[in-house]
């Protein structure tokens, strides 16, 4: 079982929302295929996703420092199980989600599909990678 304690690190306001998505990758079940990689993409969304929240000045540093751990992980995770594709894959995800943010805030006016691509990208690579079942889904959409 994968055990992701992204969520020790950051203040509840911004966590509790993200409780179903930690609880559906601490289910091994949903997952297909290198559980390490799985779980370092999933922490590296979920950290994007926590530090776009600006926390309150005396949370600053360690909001920062968590950041800055969740995502050397992530490299350091992909590198350890030579996963380059999926390292290359997720970081040009990245790059359409700061483009797509770019344009949503200038228009407001995104599909819902792009808001959720905007929010999960990785995780939805994931998901068309066949790593984790589709289930993701129904959490998603729970979550938006």
């Amino acid at each position: 079982m994968l055990k992701m304690d992204i969520l020790t690190h950051f203040n509840d306001e911004f966590t509790r929302p993200l409780e179903p998505i930690i609880s559906y990758f601490n289910n091994d079940t949903h997952i297909h295929k290198n559980p390490e990689v799985v779980k370092a993409v999933a922490t590296y969304n979920l950290a994007l996703l926590l530090l776009d929240n600006e926390p309150d000045i005396k949370d600053m540093e360690n909001h920062v420092l968590y950041g800055d751990l969740y995502l050397s992980e992530f490299y350091i995770t992909l590198a350890k199980y030579e996963a380059y594709d999926t390292l290359t894959d997720v970081l040009d995800i990245s790059k359409e989600i700061i483009n797509l943010k770019s344009l949503y805030q200038k228009h407001n006016d995104l599909e819902k599909t792009e808001k959720t691509f905007i929010h999960f990208g990785p995780i939805l690579y994931l998901r068309d990678q066949s790593f984790i079942d589709d289930k993701i889904d129904q959490v998603l959409e729970l979550i938006m």
